[in-house]
């Protein structure tokens, strides 16, 4: 049984358990806003935008999210969403010994395997809380050239507790250290960036995704924030034209409500994430100890999360599978952050999983 590799899209996974997909389904998978945050955007122009070339150079983005971030735009590569900014560093570093803290978003693996690269890998688990302990990491450090870092992680949504440790701990070692922050905007605290250590750190890359908080995820946006050096070799390697001119209208619109309209999301994310999480304690069934949009869920009970998988598939809840998460297999399941109306419908799903 091939599964697949991510969420959303969940005809595929309906086919791929061989369940009938109800007529009614809710999409826990799919770890994007689920408000209507994008819901004024003007797409009036949409059909100037689709008959002019874009700017190749996305200029006015650039110098937009240079501004709201304090950098410089040098700083700043867009690409079409935060996966082909992992592949092209991916090729940027092609052949290296990348290091990547497991289990982790797996399109870091599949990018660097794809050039060549020798993976090396960290493990995390429940057990030490999702953390990383440093007296022991440094020694793993010395093997590789490269570190991939998920901040706050996928698919714990936990945050790494020591970060600026491994910050310097990779400068000391000459590691390029890549942060992936493609959830930062949903993170009931702004000081979990590592944006601030982006000036003294030349070895530090920082990834973030638009799509996400403004529920853009067909749109494809993500960026990468860096020294003027690396963007630059970057840029070369940058297909013409690979964000297109709706998405750039789409992202100047997006950077204007990113303190307004952002600050009221997270706020009714991290309300909803912690009843939710609370009611499935009470429960009987562990979380992680999320901060953002998504968490994971085990039956303290009942550990077959496959048999709770197509339950709940059955019922018309859509989560996201672990099969594919290395050091996970498929143990847990991760559920997205919905509204009130759908958390409800989740929890009620699962009480009568426990009461069965």
């Amino acid at each position: 049984m091939t599964l697949p590799l991510h969420g959303a899209n969940p005809q595929f996974l309906y086919e791929a358990m061989n369940v009938k997909m109800p007529e009614k389904i809710i999409d826990f998978s799919v770890n994007t806003n689920p408000f209507a945050i994008n819901d004024h955007f003007d797409m009036g122009n949409i059909f100037m935008w689709i008959s002019e070339y874009p700017d190749p150079n996305c200029t006015l983005l650039k110098r937009k999210y240079a501004e709201k971030m304090s950098v410089k735009e040098e700083q700043l590569l867009f690409g079409n969403g935060a996966s082909q900014c992992i592949f092209l560093l991916a090729e940027h570093f092609r052949g290296k010994a990348i290091g990547i803290i497991e289990p982790t978003f797996n399109e870091y693996r599949r990018a660097c395997e794809a050039f060549q690269c020798t993976i090396h890998t960290w493990e995390i688990n429940e057990e030490n809380e999702w953390q990383v302990p440093l007296n022991e990491f440094e020694s793993f450090l010395k093997e590789i050239d490269v570190l991939f870092l998920c901040n706050p992680n996928n698919p714990t949504g936990t945050i790494f507790s020591n970060v600026d440790e491994i910050i310097k701990m990779t400068k000391k070692h000459d590691i390029h250290l890549v942060i992936d922050e493609a959830f930062y905007d949903f993170c009931e605290s702004e000081d979990m960036t590592s944006l601030h250590h982006i000036q003294q750190y030349d070895h530090l890359i920082i990834l973030r995704s638009v799509t996400k908080m403004f529920n853009l995820a067909g749109a494809r946006l993500g960026y990468i924030i860096a020294q003027e050096k690396l963007v630059n070799e970057l840029s070369r390697k940058l297909p013409t034209w690979s964000v297109n001119g709706i998405v750039q209208q789409l992202g100047l619109q997006a950077v204007e409500e990113m303190t307004g309209e952002v600050l009221k999301t997270r706020r009714k994310i991290n309300e909803e994430r912690k009843h939710v999480c609370e009611k499935l304690g009470d429960l009987g069934f562990y979380t992680s100890s999320s901060v953002t949009n998504y968490y994971l869920l085990r039956d303290l009970v009942n550990e077959n999360a496959h048999s709770l998988l197509m339950y709940l598939l059955q019922n018309g809840a859509v989560v996201r599978h672990t099969e594919n998460f290395t050091h996970l297999n498929g143990k847990y399941i991760r559920i997205a952050v919905k509204t009130k109306v759908e958390n409800d419908f989740l929890l009620a799903l699962l009480e009568e999983w426990k009461n069965r």
